[in-house]
């Protein structure tokens, strides 16, 4: 798998003389224009009328009613999580391929990462490793699902898309709802990714990031979208 990854991204990127990052920043529009006006207008922290926009823009785009914009994805992560009710203690569902900031965001809400395996076709977590994995683990106590080999609840399925890849969402929220899992869909890396026809972000609260090496770059920068006026 690994040659024909690398196969795939030299047939893109051709035969570069240099090192080439993961993602580049690409400054070709109003991004000066813009970040001049802010000055200017003195709006440069967490509210303006770039906010505004930015934040009903983003919730337009996804086909989600609301959008709250953050620091950075791993504060939208925490915030998702805590607004969800994740508690102290709790154990949160991840894919084991993702990056540090899922399993960060987690221990920041003072829970604990839980991780499932992931497979090949969309480098997403796998919805039968999932199903066979709490299956074994797992146990409904009371309205609740609970690790029987720590005894904490688990109580969020945090599904990623990695490197812009939709993975199986809905097969893996058909099992979180059979288990009683929350779901926090992390779409940090996919803002613009469509699956059957519809924008990631749009089914269930989800979380996208603008840092310097995202689609879209505010040069940090965060969002959480939701259809959930109370969580809004």
């Amino acid at each position: 798998m690994s040659s024909d990854i690398i196969a795939a991204i030299s047939s893109v990127i051709g035969d570069v003389p240099r090192p080439v990052a993961l993602h580049e920043p690409l400054f070709a529009g109003n991004e000066n224009a813009y970040v001049k006006s802010c000055i200017d207008e003195g709006w440069v922290s967490s509210v303006g009328a770039f906010v505004n926009r930015f934040e009903k823009d983003l919730a337009a785009f996804c086909g989600a009613p609301r959008a709250v914009v953050v620091v950075n994805g791993t504060c939208a992560i925490h915030a998702a999580l805590m607004v969800l009710g994740v508690q102290h203690g709790d154990e949160v569902i991840i894919p084991a391929l993702t990056f540090v900031a899922t399993a960060n965001a987690v221990v920041h809400a003072g829970a604990v990462p839980h991780f499932v395996d992931v497979e090949e076709t969309s480098l997403g977590m796998d919805p039968q490793a999932l199903l066979a994995h709490l299956e074994r683990v797992a146990s409904r106590q009371g309205g609740q699902t609970v690790n029987k080999l720590t005894g904490r609840p688990i109580r969020a399925l945090m599904p990623v898309h990695i490197f812009g890849h939709p993975c199986r969402l809905e097969e893996l929220a058909a099992i979180a709802r059979e288990w009683n899992l929350v779901v926090v869909e992390d779409a940090t890396e996919a803002l613009g990714s469509t699956q059957d026809g519809r924008a990631v972000g749009s089914r269930h609260t989800a979380v996208f990031s603008f840092n310097g090496n995202k689609m879209v770059t505010t040069g940090g920068g965060g969002a959480v979208t939701t259809h959930d006026e109370e969580l809004y």
